[in-house]
């Protein structure tokens, strides 16, 4: 038994409906002057607006072949009729769906009487004999057709549903260049940003180390940190941005970020951090990933605090603490006498074995302090 749904009342001309195949989830498409609609078992789904009269729809490989009355700027039945027979004419037009692209239009001085797919081509018939074919050309080639028109997010988008991931990364590049010549410089870095750990960073750096662009430069150079792929330079660089845009809220943020989700280095970090007068922030990486003598000269040299340099050497593991010793006693005899005393003597007589900081670097021996090795 069957039973009836109304979906539509709109309707179309003879010849211009077709079935479309799995890439658009077999649904039915009908032409009318205005649009071209899609139809699931439920009712209307997608409207693409492709303008002229309808005299055929086809479908073929994911491509929307439309037939319409007139030359490309369009016409109608009527005026069709009032040029004449020997003066009428027809455009075809080949649809990218998916890419949402014109593949290919032409217009013929007759009309077209069909349009078949066979062997893997579409055929025209003219009312004047003669049998057109068209074929399909490769990616490549229609990827350079889209380049010399600018038109890069269509290349873009062609290039992913054709799995060209060789093409992709030169394709976000000259994207990318393009925008960066009209000014755009927001929407180049999110192209050159596509690039990354294929395109040499130092292609896009060169084009804004301008001060005008800190702000792109920036982007970049997080987005080199977050995939992992930046270099000491790269670290070097992105900290150097914050510290001229003052930008404190991104500082605090490096530092609190967690190492499993940031790759850099970590000394360069310190030193940057450092050299531009943001001590805390230095500071704080070098408690957090245990750069135990960055700590203590910061501590010592730049916040002038002995006695907490004095306490974090007091944690340290006794080869580590040794070193320390050996290389500030000096100045820590001179400014905290008694405190450092009396941790001279417990690293000679009895450092404990377990400390609450973990080692730096594998320490040799050093015969210019004998001590007794809590082992």
């Amino acid at each position: 038994a069957y039973f009836q749904i109304e979906l539509d009342q709109i309707g179309c001309e003879h010849n211009c409906s077709a079935m479309t195949d799995h890439s658009q989830d077999h649904k039915f498409v009908i032409g009318r002057n205005e649009a071209v609609y899609f139809y699931t078992p439920e009712g209307r789904a997608q409207c693409l607006i492709f303008e002229g009269e309808k005299f055929l729809l086809r479908w073929f490989r994911g491509y929307l072949i439309t037939v319409t009355i007139g030359g490309r700027l369009g016409a109608t039945r009527t005026s069709v009729g009032q040029l004449g027979g020997a003066r009428e004419s027809m455009t075809l037009s080949i649809y990218d769906i998916q890419n949402q692209f014109v593949a290919y239009q032409t217009t013929f001085p007759c009309r077209v009487v069909d349009v078949v797919s066979e062997w893997g081509s579409i055929y025209a018939l003219l009312k004047d004999g003669r049998l057109m074919k068209f074929d399909e050309v490769d990616t490549k080639t229609k990827l350079e057709t889209l380049f010399k028109k600018n038109l890069y997010p269509i290349a873009i988008n062609l290039a992913k549903s054709q799995s060209y991931s060789d093409g992709l990364i030169d394709i976000f590049t000259q994207y990318g260049d393009h925008l960066y010549t009209k000014g755009d410089y927001d929407g180049a870095i999110e192209q050159y940003i596509m690039t990354i750990g294929k395109l040499e960073p130092s292609y896009v750096i060169r084009k804004f180390l301008d001060s005008q662009r800190i702000h792109n430069l920036t982007d970049y150079l997080k987005a080199l940190h977050e995939k992992g792929v930046a270099s000491a330079d790269h670290t070097t660089l992105l900290l150097n941005c914050y510290t001229k845009l003052k930008d404190i809220a991104q500082l605090d943020k490096f530092v609190s970020e967690d190492q499993t989700q940031l790759t850099f280095d970590k000394e360069t970090a310190i030193k940057v951090c450092r050299q531009a007068n943001y001590n805390t922030h230095a500071l704080a990486l070098a408690k957090k990933y245990h750069q135990h003598d960055w700590y203590i000269r910061i501590q010592l040299e730049d916040l002038k605090d002995h006695k907490s340099a004095l306490d974090y050497i007091s944690k340290l593991p006794f080869a580590e603490a040794r070193l320390s010793l050996l290389k500030y006693g000096k100045v820590l005899m001179n400014e905290v006498p008694d405190e450092a005393t009396r941790l001279l003597n417990t690293l000679c007589t009895g450092w404990p074995s377990h400390t609450s900081l973990p080692p730096t670097v594998t320490v040799s021996e050093d015969p210019t302090l004998q001590c007794a090795s809590p082992d």
